[in-house]
């Protein structure tokens, strides 16, 4: 029936959105450009907000803050998108004094709206000391001001904020603040007291820096600024700590700026963090892309270090990737002592292997077919069923080949998995006839 009935309070109404700000289309009109419905719709939003705020605006900051604070729970309990920070984003664009402001937030538990009025102090550096330590000091603010000072902050405001991070102030999103970071910025970073800190902020701004635009003219200009403020920047990774609280493509990303520009670096890094781990339990998957990328000769120095490792499989693959050329030579050199401990069962899905075909070309008369074929990857998904007719499946195709050893390779895995789908199919249908759906 779609009914809804007036609300009086225009500011609540304003922040929830309790207007029809998206009609809809006429029927039949299939030529709707749905962008600038979009930008019409939050036009009129913001229009709707500023509106609403209007009366306030000429009182004291507390008025206001401490009405957008009493209706709080009901901003929550409308379950609809709280737009209280457009109030904060408004007044930062007038001439209004912002520390009176960003005070009453903080006052009224809203400092985390009004991270546009602290954001305009920070880059004017006119915030005083106190006020900064004490956004710093609030939890669900402390993060938000960190983000916006490393693109925005300048002077002593920038200084003071860069040195108070922490390492656990990193966390998964953190490196989505340092698209634009500011050279001033990095410095100040690059430079920190605690190493830790130090290599985590370069290891965020280098995610991003193995995406410049080589062909983006203000792409280049701003990463060179960034460079020249940060010569070091490879020495600085070397303290680098993983696993840490980076995002897992920020980490991989920024390992693989370290491994382009500075592969003996990132040997070094990634030699010593392998050297931390006792037992093969690890994949070492964060350091594959970026090691994929080095030439032979770091390649093999790395695994001349670390053949005899626990996880020597693991890291042996990391290396390799799919490069078969050099796999062929570490199996020739006799740097491999027992190449039946690259293969088996893994128990996760390679990101970048050669396949099948190719590891039983390469392995071939070094180890028994039966050990190549139950190097097939993963399938990550589907039960025992699904997973024994892939691999029988996936024998049959190898036990196909004209090749004498892929086919060998291929009537090993027919032999091995036939009878493990006969017993896969035998306890899913016992399962089946006693109601188990999950077992």
């Amino acid at each position: 029936m779609k009914l809804r009935w007036e609300e009086p309070d225009e500011l609540y109404a304003a922040l929830t959105g309790l207007v029809d700000l998206h009609p809809e289309p006429d029927d039949g009109d299939s030529d709707i450009d749905y962008v600038a419905r979009f930008e019409a719709a939050a036009r009129a939003e913001r229009e709707r907000i500023v509106a609403a705020m209007t009366p306030f605006v000429d009182q004291e900051p507390e008025v206001l803050c401490s009405r957008l604070a009493e209706l709080r729970p009901d901003l929550q309990a409308a379950g609809h998108n709280d737009k209280t920070h457009v109030v904060f984003e408004h007044i930062a664009k007038t001439a209004a004094d912002p520390i009176p402001w960003i005070r009453a937030a903080l006052d009224y538990g809203l400092g985390l709206r009004a991270l546009a009025l602290v954001q305009r102090v920070l880059a004017a550096d006119t915030i005083p000391k106190g006020l900064l330590t004490e956004l710093l000091e609030t939890p669900n603010v402390r993060s938000g001001v960190i983000h916006i000072s490393v693109e925005y902050a300048t002077g002593a405001s920038l200084a003071a904020v860069m040195a108070a991070v922490t390492v656990a102030d990193f966390g998964p999103r953190t490196w989505v603040a340092f698209v634009r970071v500011t050279p001033e910025a990095l410095a100040h970073l690059n430079g920190h007291p605690d190493k830790q800190v130090a290599a985590l902020a370069i290891c965020c701004w280098a995610a991003w820096y193995s995406y410049v635009n080589r062909k983006d003219d203000a792409d280049n200009a701003r990463a060179q600024a960034q460079l020249e403020a940060i010569p070091d920047w490879t020495d600085t990774m070397l303290n680098l700590e993983v696993p840490n609280g980076l995002d897992e493509h920020a980490l991989e990303r920024g390992l693989v700026s370290l491994a382009r520009t500075s592969p003996d670096n990132f040997t070094k890094l990634m030699i010593r963090h392998v050297d931390k781990e006792k037992y093969p339990l690890n994949d070492f998957d964060e350091w594959a892309a970026a090691a994929h990328t080095l030439d032979h000769e770091h390649k093999t120095a790395a695994w001349r270090q670390l053949g005899g490792h626990p996880c020597k499989r693991e890291v042996f693959w990391v290396l390799a990737g799919k490069d078969t050329k050099w796999i062929g030579d570490r199996l020739n050199d006799g740097s491999v002592a027992d190449p039946s401990e690259l293969l088996g069962h893994v128990g996760f899905r390679p990101t970048d292997r050669p396949t099948i075909e190719e590891i039983a070309a390469l392995f071939a008369d070094r180890v028994e077919p039966e050990l190549i074929i139950s190097s097939l990857p993963d399938t990550m998904s589907g039960d025992e069923v699904e997973v024994a007719q892939y691999r029988l499946g996936e024998s049959r195709k190898l036990a196909a080949s004209d090749d004498a050893d892929i086919r060998a390779v291929g009537e090993a895995g027919v032999r091995l998995y036939t009878p493990v789908l006969e017993a896969a199919k035998k306890k899913a249908r016992e399962h089946e006839l006693r109601g188990e759906i999950w077992y």
